[in-house]
């Protein structure tokens, strides 16, 4: 497994206290992506959410 450098450590701290700083789910929306990129530069990024009370276990249920 590889080690993660102090940098990388230390920016992702950084994300972590810029999204705790957000007062509102709105404003969290907006802006955690942009910290995101700068942690992982990439060309796409997306910000998905996940209704947990809508969600279905496809995995059970399954014939033998």
């Amino acid at each position: 497994m590889d080690t993660l450098r102090e940098a990388d450590v230390c920016a992702l701290l950084e994300l972590v206290g810029e999204s705790n700083a957000h007062r509102s789910l709105r404003s969290f929306r907006e802006g955690i992506l942009p910290g995101l990129r700068r942690l992982v530069p990439c060309e796409i990024s997306s910000y998905n959410e996940v209704e947990a009370a809508r969600v279905r276990d496809l995995g059970s249920g399954r014939r033998a």
